[in-house]
């Protein structure tokens, strides 16, 4: 019995300390934090990194699990190139939008295509980390930003009456540098794709090259 009891108040007080080790700002505190996210974000011109995928779509038994590299150039480039399945991309350049999958090209204009436009605009804002550009900000309840150990956490909710074909972002930034370590981006029908990153450089020179399409 005293083995019972020892081992729930075990697991009790492990519960608080989880819950103690996580902090959900208040209205002051994460204004205070978005304008560090929105300073520190500013001063950078170049993002590279591994990163490791996982879509889930509900018709699928299984979820998807991919890999590969990004670039970012500030303001408008943007590639994910696949080393798993090897050969995808996304690619953005400028209002140009480019998608291959399993070998299947896919190419947009920006400019004459709004649903484009709208998915350039997210995908570069939440990877510059520029929430104003999201359309958040003028709502209260939109943004809730958690304190945790090693990161912060950013979640942003769109309303029931949103055009947008998200339900969520969610956002996790390494504390240290505030480089972004996760993106999860949920869909309003449950489908969901989170995006890890590692092995991240910020501010160094990015060829031309990674974001030519024309050999595809």
């Amino acid at each position: 019995m005293r083995i019972r009891y020892s081992l729930l108040l075990f697991v009790l007080l492990l519960a608080v300390s989880t819950v103690s080790a996580q902090q959900i700002m208040d209205e002051s505190q994460k204004t205070a934090f978005l304008q560090r996210l929105k300073t520190s974000s500013a001063s950078v011109t170049t993002i590279s990194s591994r990163f490791e995928e996982v879509r889930h779509v509900a018709v699928l038994q299984s979820d998807v699990e991919s890999s590969g590299h990004f670039y970012c150039v500030v303001p408008d480039k943007m590639a994910l190139r696949y080393d798993k399945p090897a050969g995808d991309l996304l690619c953005i350049n400028g209002d140009d939008l480019v998608m291959i999958t399993q070998g299947n090209r896919m190419q947009t204009n920006a400019r004459q295509n709004p649903s484009a436009k709208a998915l350039q605009r997210l995908l570069m804002a939440c990877l510059r980390s520029d929430i104003a550009a999201m359309g958040f900000g003028r709502k209260p309840g939109q943004i809730q930003v958690t304190d945790y150990p090693n990161t912060y956490e950013v979640t942003l909710t769109w309303g029931a009456g949103s055009s947008n074909p998200y339900q969520s972002i969610v956002l996790t930034y390494k504390k240290t540098d505030l480089s972004l370590q996760v993106l999860r981006m949920n869909e309003k029908n449950g489908n969901f794709a989170t995006y890890k990153f590692y092995d991240t450089k910020m501010g160094q020179p990015i060829g031309a090259s990674v974001f030519d399409t024309s050999e595809h």
